[in-house]
């Protein structure tokens, strides 16, 4: 199983926004979730979990997730 947030810096246009991406992979790595970067433009965050996946897991991830988007709208912004 794998998953895919795309970073654009406008809905509209739809321009990629490799920067985003970059930054939020990093700062997800620095709290223990280890995500790839992928997509034509690497602007694509990847999940992979594991198969077998508990919610605790799962939602500990979704929360390092979330702050590392937070914490990168506040820098790039």
């Amino acid at each position: 199983m794998m998953f895919g947030i795309e970073f654009v810096k406008n809905k509209t246009v739809k321009e990629p926004f490799q920067e985003a991406a970059k930054l939020v992979k990093e700062l997800c790595y620095e709290n223990g979730l280890i995500v790839e970067l992928g997509g034509y433009y690497n602007n694509v965050i990847r999940f992979l979990p594991p198969l077998i996946l508990t919610k605790t897991i799962a939602e500990n991830g979704i929360k390092i997730f979330a702050e590392a988007v937070q914490k990168m709208e506040k820098t790039i912004s």
